[in-house]
């Protein structure tokens, strides 16, 4: 199971434990188009995750594996930790704003930026929640512990002018569609789900069976 994955120009970009007793890792880049696994630098793996000023934001942070990140329209870096610590920095690289961000006291985790708003999951509360920039608060949520639409949602992504809502517990997918919030199921696995990319024409999944192209 990777540590963390990156999209890369020319594929995926994945961490992986080497070696357990001495917490080494290791970098690695899948080539979609060769369908090989090569070794490469921390360096790319920091700037495909980060963008430019990556040694800039990674000298600021005690842990680079387990944020979620999303840069808006106008270049700020978006930062946040599973705690639902999060930080936002400038294109420079310079820590603007930190803090914590959750719903009903439980924290939330992963970050999809639509118009700069920023689209949340939170887990506990079986919900996911839109923290609206301009008012710098949570103002509008889907699901919850008495509507679990969504069981145990671990990660969102935005794609196509809509949501896409892992749900660990079930292995399901589902997409909110953010003209009329309706929820869809798009796709269903057998084991539970951790995240999902979407790249070109290609789909990716991350199981805990492992990581796929569907």
């Amino acid at each position: 199971m990777p540590l963390d994955t990156v999209l890369h120009p020319s594929g995926l970009c994945f961490v992986t434990l080497t070696d357990k007793l001495k917490k080494r890792i290791g970098f690695n880049l899948f080539n979609f188009k060769t369908q090989r696994i090569v070794r490469i630098k921390k360096s790319d793996y920091l700037r495909f995750k980060f963008g430019p000023p990556f040694e800039e934001i990674k000298n600021q942070m005690k842990d680079y594996l387990t944020c979620s990140v999303e840069t808006n329209s106008q270049g700020y870096i978006n930062v946040i930790y599973p705690t639902g610590e999060m930080g936002i920095f400038n294109k420079n690289g310079l820590l603007v704003w930190l803090g914590d961000l959750a719903y009903h006291e439980k924290p939330v985790q992963s970050i999809a930026l639509v118009n700069n708003d920023i689209w949340t999951v939170c887990p506990e509360e079986n919900a996911i929640v839109r923290y609206k920039t301009a008012l710098n608060r949570f103002d509008f949520r889907i699901g919850g512990k008495n509507a679990p639409v969504f069981s145990n949602p671990c990660q969102v992504r935005f794609y196509d002018d809509q949501l896409y809502v892992c749900c660990k517990d079930t292995g399901q997918i589902k997409t909110v569609q953010l003209n009329d919030f309706v929820i869809k199921n798009y796709l269903s696995f057998d084991s539970e789900i951790y995240d999902y990319i979407r790249y070109q024409d290609k789909e990716i999944v991350m199981l805990s069976t492992g990581t796929y192209i569907i």
